[in-house]
């Protein structure tokens, strides 16, 4: 799975429990910090039924359809829009959708929504100065042709470097952008962190790979896979066939092996024993695995071979969008023996056991791992830079069109010096915010005006972020004192009780004006460009033919070509009286007297005690910021706004400080589990999809802990 970073940043029986439950307890008025053990209303399990129980009934038949496509992308409609109706969380943004300005030519990295491989920069193709907005435009219409197969068209490399160079561009060979937070882990096989995957991805391949016009191509793999006449069996040779072997490096580009099928057997086992949060993606996808990780099972049962140059992968039952999920790491190679060697083990106790110890350090830093890709890391310093050097003894360096990266650490506290700085050329490009669009208004650039002549709005994409609410909030300060809620243990009980009522949640999803929040950083003019109101991408996928359902007792048909998103809208209109809207591009939940309407049901539903003072949401966000401190008091100003009736306010913001970007992602990003969230709402998380299918999202949400986005609701 591949959580993003987001870098700027009806009433049951159990329900009426709470007015009981409200009043127990230690009523005294200082709140204990980092106390796990807090009083709370409900454990996990319990918390998870309650405001998502609807859900995952709705979900886990969907899940079960396999066979035919149109149905089970209308069955999991209806469940992603009960998950939206829930509250649990409101979505915020999607990236891209920004004024943009970079000398990066457009389509020549992979085209693709899901995976890993669209952080694949080893063919950027980079000038010398920022394109123009016209060239830029002229190259994507010549993209367009060839992706469409016109005649004659031709998006080649070579194609785009000599159309470049006509225009007075000049190809340089070094990638420069920044990072804020470096790689807290170098084991790819046992990270789901975005921000890990986009580093270690310069320096590791897996069997196949996109191309730049969205087509899989073979990778270590010779060829793409053959299939087996019952869909099951997929069949990779290895390595055989190349001109030049795929080989493992150091990070000093010293050869140590060249790849074999074996890698992805060993690779395959120590995701599953490692526990990173990948794992779940091929729970009953691939054959054996669901067994072994219940410790009833053998790997030896598992459907992942080695056999000389062959590896098979036999999955349990045909999956449709299977070869989509390729391209993500949980099939990526690992050698057995520099593992080993390293103090690795092989299965899920041993390894757990074996973690651990001082004598294990496989993936602590660049040093230890081995590469295959075309580049290896060859410098990691904390707050400064990261670095990258090409490897001279890649398989396949036709398709490398630079000789290394750069990454300088930039925390955000000051954007005319990272603007200043991109001008200057050590950033490849940058999107321009509230706090630049001013600066490139005014900044002449080869005898232009960089933001009419220059700057162009970016795609968007796939990742998703959103605000979760945290429904089961145990920690209220970092183990060091700091990012440290300012509620007494009243309060906090009193919105622990407010926030399980779907009707409270409802009206807070309503009170978010989302539209000012962003256009602290976006600006007014696309303050609404990158919102997005839904989990799933909308243009994810699409219907193949009409499609037929029952909706209450009406027959619903839905269109060929319908895409998910059209199919959720349809389900909110007919089911939840259309009170959102879940295109892209604009606002689509706020609704202030719809919000004040919710409220006053949740008033009438939870006893008159917790809403005797304003319900206290505490909001952490990073100080330095400019951005993530506006972004912070939008919030506060829309949420006690709308939720003020006859005069009396009833939710209150507390904006929490975390003073360095550590402490900031360590109260959410980086919270291992649900008991160390450290917020009530956290609008810092994001999700991209590792495959083809809308699953690839709303698995993140299933129960018990298998639902890796449950974190960020505080569970598990």
């Amino acid at each position: 799975m591949k959580k993003a970073l987001n870098s700027v940043l009806a009433l049951t029986a159990v329900a009426a429990s709470l007015v009981t439950l409200a009043s127990c307890g230690n009523s005294g008025s200082n709140l204990v910090k980092n106390n796990k053990n807090w009083y709370a209303l409900f454990g996990d399990k319990t918390s998870y039924d309650l405001v998502l129980g609807d859900f995952n009934d709705l979900y886990s038949e969907a899940r079960g359809i396999l066979n035919d496509n149109d149905e089970r992308f209308v069955k999991m409609a209806e469940a992603e829009a009960e998950l939206l109706a829930s509250g649990v969380f409101v979505p915020t943004t999607t990236q891209g959708g920004a004024y943009t300005v970079s000398r990066v030519a457009p389509r020549t990295v992979p085209y693709v929504q899901w995976g890993v491989d669209s952080d694949r920069l080893k063919s950027a193709i980079v000038v010398d100065k920022f394109i123009t907005k016209a060239d830029r435009a002229a190259l994507i219409e010549k993209w367009q042709d060839a992706r469409e197969g016109k005649a004659g068209a031709d998006y080649s490399y070579a194609a785009v470097k000599s159309w470049l160079a006509s225009k007075g561009y000049t190809v340089q060979n070094v990638y420069k952008s920044s990072f804020s937070t470096a790689p807290q882990t170098w084991d790819v096989l046992a990270t789901s962190r975005q921000n890990d995957t986009e580093q270690i991805i310069w320096g590791l391949d897996g069997l196949v790979e996109y191309d730049n016009l969205g087509q899989q191509q073979p990778a270590i793999a010779d060829a793409l896979p053959e299939v087996s006449a019952d869909g099951k069996t997929y069949t990779f040779t290895i390595n055989a066939n190349k001109a030049t072997k795929a080989t493992w490096v150091s990070s000093a580009g010293q050869k140590y092996a060249d790849v074999v099928a074996d890698d992805f057997v060993a690779g395959f086992q120590h995701m599953l024993d490692a526990s990173g949060g990948l794992e779940y993606l091929v729970d009953g996808v691939v054959k054996g695995v669901h067994e072994y990780l219940a410790g009833t099972g053998s790997f030896d049962n598992v459907g992942v071979k080695a056999n000389g140059n062959k590896l098979t992968i036999t999955l349990v039952d045909p999956l449709p969008y299977f070869e989509t999920m390729l391209t993500y790491n949980i099939f990526f190679p690992m050698n057995r023996a520099y593992f080993q060697s390293k103090g690795g083990v092989f299965g899920i106790k041993e390894f757990a056991n074996a973690k651990s110890s001082s004598s294990y350090t496989y993936g602590k830093s660049k040093d230890d791992i081995l590469y295959n890709g075309a580049f290896l890391c060859s410098e990691v310093t904390a707050n400064n830079a990261i670095k990258y050097t090409k490897n001279n003894s890649y398989y396949n360096p036709g398709i490398v069109n630079l000789t290394s990266a750069e990454y300088k650490y930039d925390d955000g506290s000051d954007p005319k010096g990272s603007f200043d700085a991109t001008v200057a050329g050590d950033y490849a490009g940058t999107g321009l915010s509230s706090s630049t669009l001013p600066f490139a208004e005014t900044t002449n650039y080869e005898g232009k005006n960089l933001f009419s002549d220059y700057a162009y709005i970016s795609d968007t994409n796939a990742t998703t972020y959103f605000g979760g609410w945290n429904l089961n909030r145990r920690t209220f300060a970092l183990s060091n004192g700091n990012v440290a809620s300012p509620k007494t243990n009243e309060e906090a009980r009193a919105y622990a009780t407010a926030i399980v009522n779907r009707n409270f949640r409802n009206a807070l999803a309503h009170s978010f004006d989302r539209k000012t929040y962003n256009a602290v950083s976006r600006g007014a003019n696309l303050a609404e460009a990158n919102l997005r109101n839904m989990y799933t991408s909308p243009d994810l996928v699409s219907l193949n033919e009409d499609f037929t359902y029952q909706i209450g007792n009406e027959n619903v048909t839905f269109g060929k070509g319908s895409t998910y998103g059209q199919l959720v809208q349809k389900f909110i209109d007919k089911k939840y009286n259309g009170e959102f809207n879940v295109a892209d591009g604009k606002d689509g939940w706020y609704n202030p007297t719809l919000a004040k309407s919710y409220l006053e049901k949740a008033i009438t539903e939870l006893d008159a005690g917790v809403f005797a003072e304003p319900i206290k949401i505490d909001v952490e966000y990073y100080a330095a910021s400019v951005v993530q401190k506006g972004q912070a008091e939008a919030t506060k100003a829309s949420f006690e706004e709308a939720l003020t009736l006859n005069g009396r306010k009833y939710v209150e913001v507390n904006l929490v400080e975390a003073t360095t970007t550590d402490d900031y992602y360590e109260a959410g990003y980086y919270a291992p589990t649900g008991a160390d969230a450290d917020y009530d709402l956290f609008y810092g998380s994001g999700w991209g999809p590792d495959y083809g299918d809308p699953s690839t999202y709303l698995d993140t949400y299933l129960p018990d802990g298998l639902g890796y986005m449950t974190k960020v609701n505080g569970l598990w």
